[in-house]
């Protein structure tokens, strides 16, 4: 069978005393973290849209939804211990008549299930040891968003699991848990034609209206700090960004923008080999450099502090926007290293003489400083710092596509270069927009006095 256990199994596991003891802590508390950032990366896409939830539960997700505008949801659920519970709080809410709930084990009976504009699986893929057979069918019913939360790759969530199902076997119980690689569970639903927006740990991909990407960092607990995995998964997620997304925002949780390097992750390299160091340090390196050589602008939204490798991310977007609340610090050399990887941007961002006495001091700057001396482009009170990031976007937003990109690409061409030597350059790039298809529009347009059509 596809699912985790027979069906006798997740009775007695998700029974109705387990379901009350859900809804108890759901009346009293709300969501928990996890559901919570399901519905916060909802919020704004959800009016009027129609939700799945798979493994639901007594349907917490789903009430939220529903209350923050979702038209109708559907629930289908393994387990009949659920069905009073959940149908009370419905009720309770108002919403029963908008919610169909299904019991049924969605790996090997789908066909009666709805597609949905988002469809949802919050820590349902670890009970089925075929998990394409329960991602798969979920991601072909997706119209727009599949949500799907997953544990991390860490030996110590495997030990954890493989624990889990050995007390299970001696208290002879049918319930087990199954690890599956979070790369195989991404592969299953691109399988059926979704693209990756979001990663489950440390950051958040998201595609917005009007071609905008954002990628935000998401480990507030640790202010956001740097490891291994949130290095290499910030690396990936700007390689799968639509080359033809109008602008990328690069914002993060919390409180705090980044705090550089995480500790736990610098007291492991501390006892590793200059090879291994030098490994790491490249890995980083190519994480600043695909945020540099991303086509399109990129804008850093700065709510905190930025310090050592979160100073860096700011330096490398092309317009950084702070709050006046938020401060900076290259203070590698305070702990006997050296901001390396980010001096090249750092460098290009406010010249060698502010970079140099930046860097030998680790000295902290307010945000006021940081955009006098040209690390930051824009200031705003923290209660308008959304509002001033959407103006900035919005004017990227009024320019050509091809246009905002090629002016972007002009700019790292000229760089340096004496005005003669790059003659024939610019010669040609205005030439050759010019001629172009947007090129003529804008033209026309202007000359028309109406709005071009991008």
């Amino acid at each position: 069978m596809a699912s985790c256990c027979d069906p006798n199994g997740l009775t007695g596991m998700f029974d109705e005393k387990h379901a009350r003891s859900k809804a108890r802590r759901y009346r009293r508390d709300g969501l928990d973290a996890e559901a919570r950032r399901i519905v916060e990366f909802l919020d704004e896409r959800i009016a009027g849209r129609t939700v799945l939830e798979v493994g639901g539960g007594v349907g917490a997700i789903q009430l939220e939804l529903l209350r923050r505008g979702a038209s109708n949801a559907e629930n289908v659920e393994i387990s009949p211990g659920y069905e009073a519970v959940a149908l009370d709080l419905a009720t309770e809410r108002g919403v029963a008549d908008r919610i169909v709930r299904r019991v049924a084990d969605f790996a090997v009976d789908n066909a009666s299930a709805s597609a949905a504009d988002i469809v949802v699986l919050n820590r349902v893929v670890c009970c089925y040891p075929d998990m394409p057979a329960l991602v798969g069918p979920a991601a072909r019913l997706t119209n727009r968003w599949l949500v799907l939360t997953f544990p991390a790759d860490r030996w110590w969530v495997r030990a954890g699991f493989r624990t889990v199902s050995a007390v299970q076997a001696l208290l002879r119980s049918r319930f087990r848990v199954f690890f599956h690689e979070p790369r195989a569970i991404v592969a299953a639903a691109t399988a059926a034609g979704l693209r990756p927006l979001a990663t489950h740990r440390g950051l958040v991909w998201q595609l917005e209206p009007g071609g905008i990407a954002r990628l935000t960092l998401a480990r507030p607990d640790v202010k956001n700090a740097f490891d291994a995995q949130l290095i290499a998964d910030l690396t990936r997620a700007v390689g799968e960004i639509d080359r033809d997304a109008r602008a990328v925002i690069l914002a993060s949780e919390g409180d705090a923008f980044c705090a550089g390097a995480d500790v736990a992750w610098m007291r492991s390299m501390a006892d590793r080999s200059r090879d291994e160091n030098a490994a790491d340090s490249r890995a980083l390196a190519a994480m600043y450099r695909v945020l540099y050589e991303l086509p399109m602008p990129l804008v850093a939204r700065v709510q905190g502090a930025a310090i050592g490798g979160g100073a860096g991310l700011v330096a490398v977007a092309d317009i950084a926007v702070a709050s006046t609340a938020a401060f900076f610090a290259f203070a590698e050399v305070r702990v006997g290293i050296l901001p390396a990887v980010v001096s090249p941007y750092v460098v290009r961002k406010v010249g060698a003489a502010r970079a140099t006495a930046l860097f030998v001091t680790g000295a902290r700057i307010d945000a006021t400083r940081a955009h006098e001396i040209g690390l930051v482009e824009r200031l705003a009170e923290p209660a308008e710092l959304d509002a001033a990031v959407g103006r900035v976007v919005a004017a990227i937003l009024e320019g050509s596509p091809a246009a905002v990109k090629a002016a972007k690409r002009l700019v790292r061409e000229v760089e340096g270069r004496p005005p003669a030597e790059v003659a024939d350059l610019t010669v040609s790039r205005i030439a050759d927009i010019r001629v172009s298809g947007e090129g003529q529009e804008g033209l026309r347009a202007f000359l028309e006095k109406r709005k071009p059509r991008w």
